[in-house]
């Protein structure tokens, strides 16, 4: 039996105790395996090694990004929907047709900022700053309901007047 082949059979035999082991010493040196870690993916070698993976894993990154888009995405409409996925308006809960609705009617000013600041989600955003006031779930029938009622239209040079 040569050395590999030993090793495996040690694993297998012993694999209960030599988690429970390495389990506990992850949790005691949980702060010196972070920095270490952290200075392993700065190196050049550590830039290099995750550069090769992203290559490798392309499908695998854009689904786990599509994934968390999706979930955000519900999650912040869930909030401003007062804890359902839905218009706060008509009730609709189809998340197709549901956005982000400025109460103040103040959006071109905010998308500039967000833009200021280098972020073009305003899911990401909002749920960065801590869900702040001023936003609610419409969907977009209610938006432009809303923005009709309100009289903003008027403003838009794409919006054609009958």
């Amino acid at each position: 039996m040569n050395h590999k082949e030993w090793c495996k059979k040690y694993y297998q035999e012993h694999r209960e105790e030599l988690l429970t082991k390495q389990k506990k010493y992850s949790e005691e040196h949980k702060e010196q395996i972070k920095i270490y870690a952290q200075q392993y993916l700065q190196s050049e070698h550590g830039k290099q090694v995750i550069a090769k993976w992203e290559v490798n894993n392309r499908e695998r990154i854009y689904e786990r990004d599509r994934n968390y888009r999706k979930v955000l995405r519900q999650e912040v409409l869930t909030y401003y929907g007062g804890g359902k996925c839905a218009c706060v308006r008509c009730g609709i809960d189809d998340i197709r047709v549901l956005s982000i609705d400025h109460i103040k009617s103040n959006g071109k000013e905010h998308r500039q900022k967000m833009k200021d600041e280098g972020i073009n989600s305003i899911y990401r955003w909002l749920k960065k700053k801590g869900y702040p006031e001023g936003y609610q779930t419409l969907c977009m029938n209610c938006q432009w309901i809303k923005r009709y009622e309100n009289n903003e239209t008027r403003n838009c040079s794409h919006v054609v007047y009958v």
